[in-house]
């Protein structure tokens, strides 16, 4: 029997209502005519519960385990339970829900498909929840696998929408919800071993509407009696503030509404803990790529000796040092370790921090290779000291070193083409962050004067003249004529002509004439920073073969590991059953040849690469992509239809052709 209570949603009472349901015999039946009654109550039909939607998080052993098509066949029962969304966790065996009613009905659900669920979490979800998207800074990620592991652990936090993790650029977007929060989010990045910065917090979503207001950054410095917890505490109390985020114990980053409350009036308002602090030039990549040179370049000089003394005999480095330890073994052995331990000294810490958190990367294969080849090489020399008479494998032990040291020095080169790649793709957008001025000229009660570009707000009025370039965009309020130059932002190279009541863009340029203008969009929502910011998601977003590509890299290092251990263990069998006098230092060899050849993974680096590439190459000649997809569908395209003339001209005049004319 079913007792359903049936909710009219007019203001009447219930009705209450005994069913009798033949052919009901086990919990299986039971959850299908559950799941029937409350869907058939969301659409209005019947009622069986409340209308408010819930998110539960149970933990499910075994879920780890199941295949594709097991979860297909789980998520159908959960639907018919009244499950409108479910997200499987493998990291943790857990399972986050949103369903309509009580946890019983989603716990019946699993019982019913061979699981013993135990619920976690449960939390109200609000059926009008604000989406926001946070950018976060990720360092530490070197391959696919990494991205993976970022992924799964931003994805377990309830209340997660969506993430992209884009490897160059070292970012991460986040749509999330209620109940997560930032802190939720970083604390999970933390926990899988990645150093994670929030770079800013907006409202709306990933999907969201590119066209509305966005909230603005202005950076303030504090005052050496502010604290962190009072100027939290000052800035909640502001009408208008979004957010803020401490970069440091001295500087934050505050998040506002520029049509709720202005630049001047939040500082205003937050003297004299806080003052405006001078903008900082992202010089992240830069200095990563001056780093990794300087590394680089310090380890070619004894790579290169290695290589030179394992492959040329040199009289003077056969003299004795102690009973069968050479000179030679002692310099390579000296040398090796120098360029194992020092210069390649940012893979092991990787690799120390990926295995600490069951995360298996493409620095685990560099450090494992790298380090048994040298420790290897080290006992091999270590062997011949201790027992000097007796003959062994001692000639191998040069070799095992030429191969750590060549083969760090090759991976920083690598590493360094792909920092060289960030690098100038970072100073392309910072070269169209520049065509914006510095400041404005403020005209305030006829008096002029300059204004930093930051403390610009809307309703300001504004003075532009000829040679100058518009601060930000607005909207002409004088009634002289004027003539802009948009091309930085439209590609028309021809001036275009304004009045009284045209809207002029920021970052174009005044040609002639000059007027006075009022600001409409300022900071974030201006014309140049929506397409600064387009672009640099472009970046971040991957193309779906990047998906397919970053799934085969996630189960790379794993099979590799177990291919390069079967491989030492097959080697030593043919070794001991042929009798080889070398076979453990031959099952050595091939073992770590299969982890060395696999150590650079271009297979995850290739697509993130390109597409950072291209995107940035194309925005310096005005090409503005606004999804990674994009350079994945036009490779296809056979025509392209330009939707006016000039648009791919020079944008200056150019002689080609000359007469010299005889004077009449």
């Amino acid at each position: 029997r079913f007792c359903v209570l049936a909710m009219p949603g007019n203001g009447r009472d219930g009705l209450c209502a005994t069913c009798g349901v033949p052919g009901c015999t086990c919990v299986v039946c039971t959850c299908v005519a559950d799941g029937v009654l409350h869907l058939d109550s969301a659409s209005g039909r019947c009622g069986a519960g409340a209308a408010s939607t819930s998110s539960y998080n149970f933990r499910v052993p075994g879920l780890s385990a199941l295949s594709i098509a097991h979860r297909r066949r789980i998520e159908r029962v959960l639907a018919r339970a009244g499950v409108q969304h479910c997200r499987f966790n493998e990291l943790q065996d857990s399972l986050e829900v949103e369903a309509v009613g009580s946890p019983r009905r989603v716990k019946a659900a699993l019982a019913c498909s061979g699981f013993d669920a135990e619920l976690v979490r449960a939390a109200t979800v609000k059926s009008a929840s604000p989406t926001k998207e946070l950018t976060l800074d990720v360092q530490g990620m070197s391959c696919a696998s990494c991205v993976g592991t970022v992924e799964r652990a931003v994805q377990a936090v309830a209340g997660v929408r969506k993430v992209s993790v884009s490897l160059l650029a070292h970012r991460a977007e986040v749509a999330f919800e209620h109940p997560a929060t930032s802190e939720d989010i970083t604390d999970a990045i933390d926990t899988v071993g990645f150093d994670v910065a929030v770079l800013r917090e907006t409202q709306g979503g990933l999907d969201g509407d590119e066209n509305k207001d966005k909230p603005s950054v202005l950076r303030l410095s504090l005052a050496p009696s502010a604290t962190l917890d009072g100027v939290r505490r000052q800035l909640s109390a502001v009408h208008g503030v979004e957010g803020v985020i401490f970069t440091s114990k001295v500087r934050a980053k505050v998040m506002y509404w520029p049509r709720k409350i202005g630049a001047r009036s939040l500082l205003a308002a937050m003297a004299p803990s806080c003052d405006i602090a001078p903008e900082e030039q992202d010089c992240t990549a830069a200095d990563a790529h001056a780093a990794l040179r300087l590394v680089f370049l310090v380890s070619l000089p004894p790579s290169s000796i290695v290589v030179l003394v394992t492959e040329h005999h040199f009289d003077a480095l056969d003299t004795t040092l102690l009973p069968g330890m050479s000179v030679q073994l002692a310099l390579l052995a000296a040398l090796t370790a120098f360029v194992l331990f020092w210069c390649g000294w940012r893979f092991h810490a990787s690799a120390r921090a990926a295995i600490r958190h069951r995360a298996y990367t493409m620095d685990v294969l560099v450090s494992m290779s790298t380090c048994i080849s040298f420790f290897y090489g080290l006992s091999v020399a270590a062997y011949h000291v201790v027992r000097p008479s007796e003959s062994g494998p001692s000639m191998g032990a040069p070799m095992f070193f030429e191969t750590s040291a060549v083969l760090v020095s090759a991976l920083l080169f690598g590493r360094l083409m792909e920092a060289s790649a960030k690098a100038k793709t970072m100073a392309a957008l910072q070269q169209l962050s520049s065509k914006r001025p510095s400041a404005g000229t403020l005209v305030t009660d006829g008096q002029e004067s300059q204004c930093p570009y930051d403390l610009i707000q809307v309703g300001d009025v504004l003075r532009v003249k000829p040679g100058e370039s518009v601060p930000v965009d607005g909207e002409i309020i004088s009634k002289s004529a004027a003539e802009c130059d948009e091309s930085l932002l439209t590609g028309e190279s021809r001036g275009v002509a304004k009045q009284r009541g045209s809207i002029v863009l920021g970052g174009s340029t005044c040609l002639s004439g000059g007027f006075l203008m009022v600001a409409v969009g300022v900071g974030n929502s201006s014309t140049l920073a929506r397409i600064v910011q387009l672009v640099e998601d472009a970046q971040a977003k991957r193309p779906a073969v990047q998906a397919i590509v970053d799934v085969v890299a996630s189960y790379f290092v794993p099979a590799i590991l177990m291919l390069s251990g079967l491989t030492f263990v097959t080697w030593m069998l043919v070794g001991y059953e042929l009798r080889f006098h070398d076979g453990l230092s031959s099952a050595i060899t091939h073992g770590m040849s299969v982890l060395m050849i696999a150590c650079p993974c271009s297979l995850g680096l290739a697509t993130p690469t390109a597409v950072m590439v291209a995107t940035g190459h194309a925005a310096t000649f005005g090409i503005l992509v606004k999804d990674a997809s994009t350079w994945e569908v036009i490779r296809g395209a056979r025509v392209v239809v330009l939707d006016k003339t000039g648009t791919l001209t020079r944008g200056r005049p150019k002689v080609v052709a000359f007469a010299l004319m005889r004077c009449a």
